[in-house]
């Protein structure tokens, strides 16, 4: 039944935006990156901090339009996890 409720959830922040930001804000402090691994998939680029944190990079682009315009839409998340692999901050922008 796990991975269903995490295929669940792949497909609800698969398609929309808000879902996603509101998942990772309320996983801060206790979500692990083999969990969020197991909803969002490997990261684009991992790097290891000076603090032995480690900050993880996805990159989200569509095609098509945001909703808004035809402008094709990317935007970059960084996620950050403390030396016990917690996250502990994560943060958006667009590319």
């Amino acid at each position: 039944m796990a991975s269903t409720d995490g295929l669940f959830l792949l497909v609800l922040l698969t398609g929309c935006r808000s879902a996603q930001d509101g998942y990772l804000t309320q996983a801060i402090d206790h979500a692990t990156a083999v969990e969020l691994e197991q909803v969002l998939g490997q990261p684009s680029h991992e790097q290891v901090l000076e603090t032995g944190q480690r900050l993880w990079l996805y990159r989200r682009e569509e095609s098509g339009t945001d909703g808004q315009d035809f402008t094709p839409f990317c935007q970059d998340f960084g996620l950050t996890f403390d030396c016990n692999g917690v996250l502990r901050r994560w943060e958006k922008q667009r590319c």
